[in-house]
């Protein structure tokens, strides 16, 4: 039989024990990793070689404050890009009802590992070869103050978030890679770019994969006509201040850095 003394001793130490186990238990989980990847296209006119280059659209990631269908850091062209030079959008049907049209950027809920983005290239010039870039990925940063939102951002080169990114094209059906790992003698590899022909052709369409690339994700989308029109952004809801940004470059024609980083608060 355990002496008075050790029994209280001994449940004390069950006590330390079950305190511990309960502040571990409520240790809030990591929180899920925020980013963007920024894709560009550029292409010689077809008549003067001039280069011309568009790196206002093509952004995708992932956002904690974002959701799988609209949400307000979705930015909206603001004009149809058919007869643009060189345009990269997303293309959103009758599933985003009023919203339904083309846009610049397509964020989705943070921490989800399998996800997919339709986009496609646009050029009325019907060029020839055609190039995409992407440089790395944006880790994002949010912190929330008296309920106001604001965004730092850093970009990395070669994120392991990189290593489970794939480029679709799916004209040819080719998976690119942004990550080659080392195999044999090969050595590991990075890509940051890809390079494509349109044959004279005004519109390409691609698909960026997190995860495993599926038999489903070779398959064509059809481009919805109701995306042919505008997005109405702005309907029955307030301008997030990302795309108050997005309209006042469209409108006064400033530069295309308004269209390529998440929001900040506006003071």
């Amino acid at each position: 039989m355990r002496h008075p003394i050790q029994r209280v001793a001994f449940s004390t130490l069950c006590c330390l024990l079950l305190s511990t186990t309960a502040v571990a238990a409520k240790k809030p989980p990591p929180r899920p990793l925020e980013w963007y990847v920024k894709t560009t296209v550029e292409l010689s006119h077809p008549q003067t070689g001039v280069l011309i280059q568009d790196s206002r659209s093509g952004i995708f990631g992932q956002l904690a404050v974002s959701e799988p269908g609209w949400d307000p850091h979705d930015i909206p062209a603001f004009g149809a890009t058919q007869s643009a030079k060189a345009a990269v959008v997303f293309m959103h049907g009758e599933d985003w009802e009023d919203r339904a049209g083309e846009y610049l950027s397509d964020y989705r809920k943070a921490g989800t590992a399998i996800d997919a983005w339709e986009f496609t290239v646009h050029s009325a010039l019907g060029p020839d070869e055609v190039t995409l870039r992407w440089d790395g990925l944006f880790k994002v940063t949010s912190t929330v103050v008296d309920d106001l939102v604001s965004f730092t951002e850093e970009q990395l080169i070669n994120h392991d978030q990189l290593k489970n990114l794939h480029l679709v094209d799916l004209a040819t059906g080719q998976v690119i890679n942004v990550f080659t790992p080392a195999k044999g003698k090969k050595r590991a590899q990075w890509f940051s770019s890809y390079r494509f022909t349109m044959g004279g052709t005004t519109r390409r369409d691609f698909r960026w994969v997190l995860g495993s690339v599926e038999a489903y994700h070779l398959v064509p989308f059809a481009q919805p006509a109701v995306a042919l029109s505008t997005a109405q952004s702005g309907k029955n809801s307030k301008l997030s201040s990302l795309q108050i940004q997005q309209l006042e470059a469209a409108q006064q024609g400033q530069s295309d850095d308004k269209f390529d980083t998440p929001p900040a608060v506006r003071n």
